[in-house]
């Protein structure tokens, strides 16, 4: 969370809220959890998700792994080479580079996801927010 305070385990059973000393503490994870319904459903081979949540489960929910489309990569790459074989210079050009584009997203969310990633949602699960100021932080 980048604009929350974090906070060192001060070595008691009781956390407090580090602004106002209120001990009405809740964990993020937990209420994002107990405040979020989800449903699957399979229908002849599609399948459907959907969720439904409390505005503050909404509020607090857990990052997000950067998506990935490494199959528009492949196509964009194939329909440039189809291109430069049948001599259509402008769309190889147009499309090496929406391949190159395309590549270059895929590189810049692979290492998000890996390095940047597992420590945001690792301060995810250790956020808490105080029900009588508002301040969100992390005790460790």
């Amino acid at each position: 969370m980048s604009n929350s305070a974090e906070v060192q385990n001060v070595g008691t059973s009781k956390f407090v809220c580090p602004k106002c000393g209120s001990s009405d503490i809740k964990n993020c994870a937990i209420i994002h959890t107990s405040g979020t319904t989800s449903l699957d459903l399979g229908v002849e081979g599609a399948n459907f998700n959907f969720s439904h949540g409390s505005q503050l489960a909404k509020e607090l929910a857990p990052p997000q792994k950067k998506e990935t489309h490494p199959i528009a990569m492949v196509v964009f790459g194939l329909i440039t080479i189809l291109c430069l074989y049948g001599g259509a210079i402008i769309g190889a050009v147009i499309f090496g580079i929406l391949t190159y584009a395309n590549y270059s997203a895929n590189q810049d969310a692979n290492r998000y996801n890996e390095n940047e990633y597992p420590a945001e949602y690792e301060a995810w699960q250790d956020s808490y927010i105080c029900f009588k100021c508002g301040h969100k932080f992390v005790i460790r």
